[in-house]
């Protein structure tokens, strides 16, 4: 039974949100290849990449999903060009280099004096950021922007993730963020409907993150959202939490799920 997590659920900014929160160490990435959902399965973790649903062919998840230097469809799907490799969708990526036993955040949103800052468009561009290829895990998408004021993010996450306008459309929501200096991970999800901008100041408020200014330590990931946002684990009772009806491509697990 999985033991190296912690459940949070309570109510910011207006954003019923549910939290898993587990150190680096225990997250991988998993394909589901749209035949199963997160609820129907024995994974504890949240939905991940945006996807096309209903194509013919699985592994066309849209941002980077990695398991040591590996796409989360390579060794079905034989194309490592495919299933994970590259971020279709948003210039960030968070991984945890597991040879020195931390968190690692690169965006081309980031400032130029963070030493974070890199366009990360596919697995390669890993390359000088882990120590071992052989590894890690990588999960990539469009930047949280986590502590920049209303303003000074929109524009650029509106590019990040296409056809979506931050102030309307609400919506489930899911997101993964991180403390880079503590290898903590949060799988989070808003299960009331809210904007992109509604539910980053829940986040902003669930972490203690101030807004005056793009932050270097506490960062974050868009995840896919609406009939995609997904969550199990047992909540606090030892009861499981399940939320979620869509069949999904890529999930984040709890590695110590039994």
């Amino acid at each position: 039974m999985a033991q190296n997590y912690t459940y949070v659920t309570g109510t910011y900014n207006g954003c019923d949100l549910h939290i898993i929160r587990t150190e680096a160490w225990n997250i991988v990435m998993g394909g589901l290849r749209q035949e199963k959902t997160l609820a129907g399965g024995y994974f504890y973790g949240i939905n991940g990449a945006f996807f096309d649903a209903g194509t013919s062919k699985a592994g066309n998840t849209k941002e980077i999903a990695l398991n040591n230097n590996t796409p989360i469809y390579y060794k079905t799907d034989g194309d490592k060009m495919d299933g994970g490799w590259h971020n279709k969708m948003g210039h960030a990526c968070l991984c945890y280099d597991n040879a020195n036993k931390k968190l690692v955040f690169r965006s081309s949103a980031a400032p130029s004096s963070s030493g974070l800052k890199k366009d990360m468009s596919s697995g390669d561009s890993l390359d000088n950021v882990v120590a071992e290829s052989a590894r890690y895990w990588a999960q990539g998408g469009p930047d949280f922007r986590l502590g920049m004021p209303d303003g000074s993010w929109e524009e650029d996450l509106s590019s990040e993730i296409q056809y979506m306008d931050v102030n309307s459309d609400p919506n489930v929501r899911t997101c993964i963020c991180a403390n880079l200096s503590a290898n903590m991970v949060y799988l989070i999800i808003s299960t009331s409907k809210a904007t992109i901008s509604e539910f980053r100041k829940a986040v902003h408020s669930y972490l203690y993150v101030p807004t005056s200014g793009y932050h270097t330590n506490v960062v974050g990931i868009f995840l896919d959202g609406g009939s995609s946002t997904s969550m199990r684990c047992k909540d606090n009772s030892g009861n499981v939490f399940s939320f979620g009806y869509r069949k999904l491509e890529q999930i984040i697990a709890l590695r110590d799920v039994n």
